[in-house]
């Protein structure tokens, strides 16, 4: 056994050696805590300092397509600023020259306008003159005209034969032995002003050809009536002799594509009735020009109604260029006539008798 001196001590270096042990423990527990501190700190200063290297090269990108973005934007507002100089200046250069058609173009009709009124002044004069020739004239009209002259129908009221000559006062033109040409047919002879004149064609399109056939047509059909003689006969002028010289050369260069001395009257025939047919028929702008046509009412009979309307009607149709309209569309031509009737109580009575079943082939055609 242990005595109690020696327990004492061994006590007593018990509680000597345990504060020795807590300071170092807590001088230990202190540097782990600094160090811990220490790394800490460099840890987040490193977190830092790459969160703000990332945001530097964000920015610094951002900042890069800003930069890029300005410039476009500058190329663009510099493109955009020389392209509307360069408008500015070619309006400005088209002003100029408007104003300077416009100066040339006021030049001329004045020039014009200059030359009217010469024109009238000297149409005023012309009709003075011919005013005082009238009166002349009128003073000497009961000695310089026959009877004939003095009727109200003229030659349309004479009657033919012999007799009619008689009543005219005209003589039988004979010869020198009336015995040998009393049963020989009379024959005129056209001479000078009364000999028919072809017409020149000088034009280029569709209605200045039909136009030329229609004038052709009277010439021709003035001719066979002095060709109806039993002796001498007229000369009928070919279609390529009717064309003026440099259309004809147009023509054949550009058109018909081969010389003249090719093309023959059966050419010249087929290439002017080509107008004959137009390549597009509007209908609705026919409608819209139909608007207009209206039936003339202070016409004092039924018959020249009708006449002038149809007149009236094949006008706006040679105007539109659709000549084949009433026989090609016949419905529609009747609903355009009928359409045109004046006054509504004859419109209205027509468009009744039209839709009765005993008047259904009269709803397609004009005639």
């Amino acid at each position: 056994m242990c005595s109690p001196d020696h327990g004492s001590r061994d006590l007593a270096m018990e509680a000597l050696i345990s504060p020795r042990v807590r300071v170092e423990d807590v001088v230990v527990a202190q540097r782990q805590t600094r160090t811990f501190e220490s790394l800490l700190a460099r840890s987040l200063q490193t977190e830092s300092e790459q969160k703000v290297e990332q945001v530097a090269k964000k920015a610094e990108v951002v900042q890069q397509l800003t930069l890029e973005q300005l410039n476009r934007f500058q190329q663009q507002q510099e493109t955009l600023s020389a392209k509307t100089t360069e408008y500015l200046q070619q309006q400005y250069e088209n002003q100029v020259e408007l104003n300077t058609k416009q100066a040339a173009l006021s030049a001329q009709l004045e020039e014009q306008q200059k030359a009217l009124v010469q024109q009238y002044q000297l149409m005023r004069e012309a009709a003075e003159t011919v005013g005082h020739q009238g009166r002349q004239i009128e003073d000497l009209k009961e000695e310089v005209l026959s009877p004939r002259g003095q009727s109200r129908w003229g030659w349309f009221a004479r009657s033919t034969g012999q007799g009619g000559r008689e009543r005219d006062g005209d003589e039988p033109m004979v010869g020198g032995d009336a015995s040998e040409n009393r049963n020989e047919p009379t024959i005129t002879v056209a001479t000078g002003s009364n000999m028919p004149v072809p017409p020149v064609y000088r034009g280029s399109t569709k209605r200045e050809k039909k136009a030329f056939m229609g004038s052709y047509l009277i010439y021709k059909r003035r001719v066979t009536a002095l060709n109806q003689g039993a002796y001498g006969r007229v000369f009928v002028m070919p279609l390529s002799a009717c064309i003026e010289h440099r259309t004809l050369i147009r023509i054949c260069m550009y058109e018909l594509g081969k010389p003249e001395s090719e093309i023959t009257e059966e050419d010249w025939k087929a290439y002017f009735l080509a107008a004959r047919r137009p390549e597009v028929q509007d209908h609705a702008r026919l409608a819209q020009a139909m608007r207009s046509l209206s039936m003339n009412t202070t016409l004092p009979d039924a018959e020249s109604r009708v006449m002038k309307l149809v007149t009236d009607f094949n006008e706006i149709l040679d105007a539109q260029d659709m000549d084949d309209f009433p026989l090609e569309e016949l419905k529609m031509a009747v609903e355009f006539l009928c359409a045109a009737l004046k006054p509504p109580a004859l419109k209205q009575t027509v468009i009744t008798e039209l839709k009765r079943t005993m008047h259904k082939s009269t709803k397609k055609s004009v005639k």
